[in-house]
C-alpha cells in the first residue's frame, strides 16, 4: 500500500474508535484521508505524524463523540505538515450546550499550513479570549454554519486573522449586528440551557487588519442593521439575504468601500427604504464612489431595492387580503381576558401531516392528561374545510403545529397555518405554538415560519428530554391565571 494516495470510508462501514500513534505508519503516502462518520472517540498526539509529508486534505467530520478536546490533541501531528483543508464539522454531541473553543484546543494550529477549516454544526457558542490568535496566518476560509455564536471579547481577536478572505456563519439562530458591545458574561448556565436564547448578537467596534473579502450572513434572522461596521474595508461580497430584516440605519453601509456585490433580498425593508431620505441609499452610494466600476452597480442596487419594496408591499397585503375575514372576526374581541378565563371548547387545535399521526396519537395524547385536543378529523365531509378550520381555531386556546418536512409538503397543513396567522400577527393573542420535531432541517423552513421562530412560539422536541418537553407543552396550552 506504499502508493496509496486517497483513503475514504464514506460509503462503507467504518468503526475506528481510536487513532493510535502507529495507525498510519504503513500508508505514509496518503494525501486525502476521509474518516467521517467512523465513530471515533480518541486521537493520540502522534497519530498523524506519519502523514506529515503527504496529507493535504483531512475529513474527520461527524464523529460526534470526538469533541474539540481530542481534535486538539490530534492537531499536534499537523504541525509543520502539508495539511491545507480540514473538515471537523459535527464533532460535538448533536445537542451539546455551552461549547467553548479554548486556547488549549487551538495551541497546535499555529505552526500548521491550513488554508480552509470547516467546523459546521458543532453548536459553538463562544471562544476563549486569545484562542483565535492561535490560528495559522495561512488561513483564508472559515466555515461555521449552524452554530450558536454569542458575542464576546473573542471578537477583538479577529484582527489577528490577517489572511482571512472568506467567512461563512450562515444558519445561526438569531443575530443582531451592531458596531458596539459592552463586555459582559453572555454564557451563563441559564443561557446555555435555553433553546430560544439569541445567539451571535453584535460586532465589536475595532479596526481589524484583515483581508476578509466575502461574508455570508444569509438565513440568520438578522432583524436590525446598525452601524458603522469597522474593519471590513476590503470586503467585496456581502450576503444579507433571507434575514427578515425590518430596520437598517444609514451608517450601516458607510465603511464598505470595496463592496462589489450586495445581496439584501428576502428581507422586510420596504418601509425603511420607502421612507429613506438621503439615508441608506446615500450611504451605499458614498461607500462605493471610490470604485468607478460600481457606478452601474448603484443603479442595479436601486432597481433591486424597488423590486424588494414592491415585492414586500405585495407580500404584506397578500395576507391581509386573503385572510381579512379572520382578522376582522377576531379584532373586536377582548382576547386577553377571554384567554385568561379559559373559556375555550378545546385546549389546542393540532395541525400535523399524516406521516406524524403516530406522534400525535401515541406521544401527545398519552402525555396531555386532562387536556382536550382536536384536529382536522373533527371536520365532516359536508363542511367547508377552511371555514371549519377557522371555527376550530377560534374555539381552541392554542393552535399547535407539528413542524416536520412532511408538514411543509402536506396540502392541508399550510392552509391551517395560514388560517391561524392573521389572529396571531394582528391581535394580542399568543395563538400559535410550534413543535419542531427531531430531524427537521432548519434550512428548509420557509420565511413566514422563520418569522415565528424569532418569538417564544415554539418548543423543540428531543427524545432525550421528553419529560421537560411535555411539562412545557402542558403549561403552554393551559389557561392563564387571572391576577
Amino acid at each position: 500500500m506504499a502508493s496509496l494516495k486517497e483513503l475514504s470510508f464514506r460509503n462503507g462501514y467504518c468503526h475506528l474508535q481510536n487513532l493510535f500513534n502507529k495507525t498510519f505508519v504503513n500508508i505514509k503516502q496518503v494525501s486525502h484521508l476521509d474518516l467521517s462518520n467512523c465513530a471515533m472517540e480518541h486521537i493520540a498526539a502522534g497519530a498523524f505524524l506519519p502523514l506529515s509529508d503527504s496529507l493535504t486534505h483531512l475529513d474527520i467530520s461527524y464523529n460526534r463523540k470526538l469533541r474539540f478536546d481530542q481534535v486538539g490533541i490530534g492537531a499536534f501531528g499537523w504541525q509543520n505538515s502539508r495539511l491545507h483543508v480540514l473538515n471537523i464539522s459535527g464533532i460535538e454531541a448533536k445537542y451539546a450546550i455551552c461549547v467553548k473553543i479554548t486556547k488549549e484546543h487551538l495551541k497546535h494550529y499555529t505552526n500548521t499550513s491550513i488554508v480552509e477549516i470547516y467546523a459546521d454544526e458543532n453548536r459553538i457558542e463562544t471562544f476563549e479570549k486569545g484562542a483565535l490568535q492561535l490560528l495559522p496566518s495561512s488561513l483564508k476560509k472559515v466555515s461555521l454554519q449552524s452554530e450558536r455564536l454569542a458575542s464576546g471579547l473573542y471578537m477583538l481577536d479577529l484582527h489577528s486573522l490577517v489572511g482571512l478572505e472568506e467567512m461563512d456563519i450562515g444558519g445561526q439562530k438569531e443575530i443582531h449586528i451592531s458596531s458596539k458591545w459592552e463586555p459582559r458574561n453572555l454564557i451563563t448556565k441559564t443561557d446555555c440551557l435555553a433553546d430560544d436564547e439569541p445567539l451571535c448578537s453584535e460586532f465589536a467596534e475595532n479596526q481589524y487588519k484583515n483581508n476578509l473579502r466575502q461574508v455570508d450572513f444569509s438565513h440568520n434572522l438578522i432583524s436590525t442593521w446598525i452601524g458603522p461596521i469597522e474593519g471590513l474595508q476590503k470586503l467585496k461580497i456581502l450576503d444579507l439575504s433571507n434575514n427578515l430584516a425590518t430596520h437598517a440605519e444609514q451608517s450601516f453601509f458607510r465603511n464598505f468601500n470595496s463592496l462589489l456585490f450586495l445581496n439584501i433580498s428576502w428581507n422586510l425593508l420596504s418601509n425603511v427604504i420607502s421612507q429613506d431620505r438621503d439615508g441608506v441609499l446615500k450611504s451605499l452610494k458614498d461607500s462605493c464612489t471610490s470604485n468607478f466600476g460600481l457606478k452601474s452597480g448603484i443603479s442595479a442596487i436601486v432597481i433591486l431595492v424597488l423590486i424588494i419594496f414592491l415585492g414586500g408591499f405585495a407580500y404584506r397585503y397578500r395576507w391581509k387580503l386573503r385572510y381579512w375575514y379572520y382578522g376582522a372576526r377576531y379584532n373586536y374581541k377582548h382576547i386577553n381576558s377571554y384567554e385568561a378565563l379559559g373559556n375555550y371548547q378545546y385546549d389546542a387545535f393540532v395541525s400535523y401531516a399524516p406521516e406524524d399521526e403516530q406522534f400525535f396519537r401515541i406521544e401527545m395524547l398519552s402525555n396531555t392528561h386532562g387536556k382536550i385536543l382536536v384536529n382536522r378529523d373533527a371536520i365532516s365531509p359536508s363542511e367547508h374545510p377552511l371555514n371549519k378550520t377557522g371555527n376550530l381555531i377560534e374555539q381552541s386556546r392554542k393552535t399547535v403545529l407539528l413542524l416536520s418536512e412532511y408538514f411543509l409538503e402536506d396540502e392541508m397543513c399550510i392552509p391551517e397555518l395560514q388560517a391561524a396567522l392573521p389572529e396571531h400577527l394582528n391581535t394580542k393573542r399568543d395563538l400559535i405554538l410550534m413543535i419542531l420535531l427531531e430531524g427537521m432541517p432548519r434550512e428548509k423552513i420557509p420565511d413566514e415560519i422563520k418569522y415565528l421562530l424569532q418569538t417564544d412560539s415554539y418548543i423543540e422536541y428531543h427524545e432525550d428530554n421528553k419529560e421537560t418537553f411535555w411539562q412545557r407543552f402542558n403549561k403552554a396550552i393551559s389557561p392563564r391565571e387571572v391576577t
